[in-house]
């Protein structure tokens, strides 16, 4: 009987240990998950599905990021403090949320669209040429101005200004479009 004991002692033992290892893996990968949707959600704003504030700064202060031509788009929607005020959050959302998915139908898989604050979006066309960057803008207006002509929505009207990293060797991105506002304010467009 000794033996017989000993032995489901040990097959005891055993079931408990891989009982252990099973709950504690089980867990890990629980927390794992849980981690990744958190992280998306540190990065992806709620409202267009479009990377946050926080993944736009991220790049601005990437070094890498400059290594080949960038034109850098801002892009300012204008009047959503007004129509929040007048038709209510929920038709500003809306205006947001427009606007973003017609940039985001406009500018090219490769490149990066981004919400930077509360009406406003930044583009990162990577390899860009000057010709490259005027296309897409002109898309992103005659996008728009369809939006506006055959949509029962709020018109959307925005602000543009942009810039190539080529044009400014001396200075760092974030230096040319947020700490230099003179640069980019000489050179937007109303729509």
């Amino acid at each position: 009987t000794r033996c017989l004991s000993d032995w489901s002692s040990d097959v005891c033992s055993s079931d408990l240990l891989i009982g252990l290892i099973i709950e504690q893996t089980v867990t890990e990968v629980k927390i794992a998950r849980t981690n990744k949707i958190l992280e998306k959600k540190a990065y992806i704003d709620l409202h267009t599905g479009l990377p946050n504030k926080s993944r736009c700064e991220e790049i601005l202060h990437n070094v890498e990021f400059l290594k080949a031509p960038v034109a850098c788009i801002v892009l300012d929607l204008n009047n959503l403090k007004h129509v929040n005020d007048t038709m209510g959050h929920s038709i500003g959302d809306q205006l947001i949320m427009n606007f973003a998915r017609i940039i985001w139908n406009v500018v090219p898989a490769k490149d990066f669209v981004g919400r930077c604050g509360g009406d406003e979006f930044i583009v990162f066309v990577y390899e860009a040429s000057r010709s490259e960057t005027e296309e897409i803008l002109r898309n992103l207006q005659n996008e728009v101005e369809r939006f506006n002509c055959y949509g029962k929505n709020i018109k959307i009207s925005y602000a543009s200004g942009w810039a190539l990293s080529d044009d400014y060797e001396d200075c760092t991105l974030r230096g040319k479009i947020f700490c230099n506002r003179k640069l980019y304010s000489t050179s937007i467009v109303q729509w």
